[in-house]
């Protein structure tokens, strides 16, 4: 079991929330302190700004795996390497309501587009989580193809989202043991 901390990435996202570069800082520094053993820091994609901050987080050295929060894009991917950090999240929906969304529907250029970005990310030796956004909601063979095509290119891992909160813990454990 590892703890991921997603503080200094999702907790941003509660609204009047903002770190500046030293809070940041000082956050990664506690959340390893209290034992974390993976951090996601941030989104390059964001800008440079973002950046920087990523850049000073890496700069502290801490003894545990720092990954960044990406979609699945060339562009995302190039941030990430930019920043020098050598673990993200290839975050793609896999609910048909958000595939329609942000892929117009389109099941093959989501794999095809994910099978990319995942080559290159291995080619450079990250660690690669596939974020899995909208899990709870997912066709569950769909999410079982892109586990499988991430396994057959070398993901390290699937991250589940619940991204609309309606799982319940006996729901979760049926879902992941499937």
């Amino acid at each position: 079991m590892i703890i991921n901390d997603t503080t200094l990435r999702d907790g941003e996202q509660a609204p009047f929330v903002a770190f500046n570069t030293k809070e940041k800082l000082a956050i990664a520094t506690a959340l390893y302190q209290a034992g974390a053993d993976e951090l996601e820091v941030g989104i390059p994609a964001m800008g440079t700004k973002e950046q920087a901050d990523i850049k000073e987080i890496l700069a502290l050295n801490l003894p545990l795996r720092i990954m960044s929060w990406n979609r699945a894009t060339m562009s995302d991917l190039e941030a990430s390497l930019m920043c020098g950090v050598k673990a993200v999240d290839l975050s793609i929906p896999v609910s048909d309501i958000l595939i329609e969304t942000k892929f117009g529907g389109d099941k093959n250029r989501l794999l095809t587009n994910l099978e990319q970005v995942l080559h290159v990310a291995k080619n450079e030796g990250l660690f690669v989580c596939i974020g899995g956004e909208d899990s709870s909601r997912a066709n569950n063979g769909f999410l079982k193809e892109v586990m499988e095509l991430g396994h057959a290119h070398g993901a390290d891992r699937f991250r589940y989202c619940d991204t609309v909160g309606i799982m319940t813990p006996h729901k979760i454990y049926e879902q992941v043991s499937y």
